[in-house]
């Protein structure tokens, strides 16, 4: 036994039962011990959810130096929302916060490659705030999507002539709808016009 063990038999009954399900009874039920033997390992069932938004967070891979700025978001990004994807049950702790406190050094890191690579200062933490949205919001959709509980139109759909061409006329996968959106958020900040990229890390 080993507090290593213990978060990832955590991350294993929220990943099958749901973030509700998890207690200590229940941890304790997955692990085969009493439940008085967890408290050598772990504070308390808050402990343990944080230390399982970090496990899942070491999940996203972090960029190396080559490319630019623009490609390094766009690769960090889509490893957040990947993490998030294979563990969607999970998604409910990111709404507290815990991503940026215990990321500190990722989001500094960040900062820097966007600043290095030409973003403006002032358009920095909010085109951050924006990516991260976007990430979250599309891995609950994605993973909604995987289960069968995305949300659809039905047949009204077909009763709004072009809502329903629209809908129609999609033809991209789930992975390629979010590129088009990061994309279209990173062009909407700083214009393909606009790019200086003055420190591409090539």
């Amino acid at each position: 036994m080993s507090r290593d063990k213990v978060v990832h038999a955590a991350l294993a009954v929220i990943d099958r039962e749901g973030l509700g399900a998890l207690n200590m009874r229940r941890l304790a039920t997955e692990l085969d011990v009493t439940g008085g033997l967890l408290y050598h390992y772990v504070d308390n069932k808050a402990d343990i959810l944080q230390s399982v938004a970090a496990l899942v967070l070491r999940e996203v891979k972090v960029p190396d130096d080559k490319g630019s700025w623009r490609q390094w978001a766009i690769e960090l990004t889509t490893s957040f929302r990947e993490a998030f994807v294979r563990h969607p049950n999970v998604l409910p702790l990111m709404m507290d916060g815990l991503p940026r406190r215990m990321s500190t050094r990722a989001y500094s890191r960040s900062v820097e490659v966007l600043i290095d690579g030409g973003v403006p200062r002032e358009l920095v933490s909010t085109m951050m705030e924006g990516l991260e949205a976007i990430a979250i919001g599309h891995a609950m959709y994605s993973s909604a999507a995987l289960r069968g509980t995305a949300p659809d139109f039905g047949e009204d759909g077909q009763n709004f002539s072009p809502l329903h061409d629209a809908l129609s006329a999609v033809a991209m996968t789930a992975d390629e709808r979010f590129h088009a959106c990061i994309t279209a958020l990173l062009d909407g900040f700083v214009p393909p016009e606009q790019r200086s990229d003055r420190k591409d890390r090539t």
